[in-house]
């Protein structure tokens, strides 16, 4: 059997020979075939004329290696975009940076775990945080929000990214995606956010937990926020 494989940029021609499986009977060979993938991203244009693609978003990774997948052909596929679920998770988001740029601006505190889940947002901070700073914390959030400044992302070129002091989980190679809220945060980050902080409405912390010599907090915003009030307000 032969197998044109692609491995580093490189093309190997192969020969493999299959054996008898003793327990089955059946042939077999030693090689792993990933048979589909998924996950181009967000189709932007496309040419029926020319037969061509442009995409936004991530490549189509192994969902087992992790790895960059080359894609010679594949099939588009016709989706519909929840909005309100989307811009329930942009507010969720958008929140985030503001309570985690104040904990960061006022407390020194680094964001070392964040989760968007269905119904409830957590932060976690590596230090140890007094009641007193979390609602100054909330307190500043909240006048953020109200104050209704501009959230922008943006691509700076290398040189105007070394001027930028932004927060960051990890070393970023190649291009960084700055996402500004005016005098409160700059994170490198690649998701989706509201155009202004008011659209978040208003940002709730509903839980602290101490953990590992830091401090996770519980957040609600925007309509979440809304809806738990009004849950609380029934008993």
């Amino acid at each position: 059997l032969s197998l044109k494989i692609s491995r580093n940029g490189n093309i190997l021609n192969l020969n493999v020979t299959p054996v008898t499986d003793e327990k089955t009977g059946e042939y077999k060979i030693g090689i792993w075939v990933r048979d589909s993938g998924a996950g181009i991203g967000t189709l932007t244009f496309y040419s029926p004329a020319y037969n061509v693609i442009c995409g936004l978003g991530h490549g189509v990774s192994d969902e087992d290696t992790e790895e960059l997948l080359t894609i010679k052909k594949g099939e588009i596929v016709l989706g519909k975009l929840d909005f309100e679920r989307r811009f329930d998770f942009m507010q969720q988001h958008s929140a985030e940076h503001i309570v985690s740029g104040i904990a960061h601006k006022y407390y020194a505190c680094e964001n070392v775990g964040f989760h968007l889940g269905e119904d409830i947002v957590t932060l976690d901070f590596d230090k140890s945080l007094t009641r007193e700073d979390i609602l100054r914390i909330e307190a500043l959030s909240n006048e953020a929000v109200f104050k209704n400044v501009g959230i922008k992302a943006y691509y700076p070129d290398s040189e105007a990214l070394k001027a930028i002091e932004y927060r960051s989980k990890k070393e970023i190679d190649g291009a960084v995606r700055i996402v500004n809220i005016e005098g409160v945060d700059d994170c490198a980050c690649c998701a989706p956010h509201v155009k202004s902080t008011g659209e978040i409405g208003v940002i709730k912390i509903l839980g602290i937990t101490k953990m590992r010599g830091g401090t996770r907090l519980s957040i609600k915003c925007g309509l979440d926020a809304f809806v738990d009030y009004s849950e609380k307000c029934k008993s």
